[in-house]
């Protein structure tokens, strides 16, 4: 794995919440970071909505009420 230092400033409570997480998994706080970010990437689409097919969606919805 090919490690990169990076700074981050984040709020005592988040610092302190992070540092919990680790010790409860037996990792380290930068693990769980990158855990989150995958979990993260894989329930949230970045690239925004698709406009297009909500206004399909909606049209459709008022023709059929269903």
């Amino acid at each position: 794995m090919n490690l990169v230092n990076r700074t981050l400033e984040i709020d005592a409570e988040t610092d302190a919440r992070l540092r919990e997480m680790a010790k409860e998994r037996g990792k380290n706080v930068a693990a769980v970071l990158a855990e989150a970010v995958a979990l993260l990437d894989s329930v949230v689409d970045l690239t925004g909505p698709d406009i297009g097919e909500d206004r399909r969606r909606y049209g459709e919805f008022q023709q059929t009420r269903t």
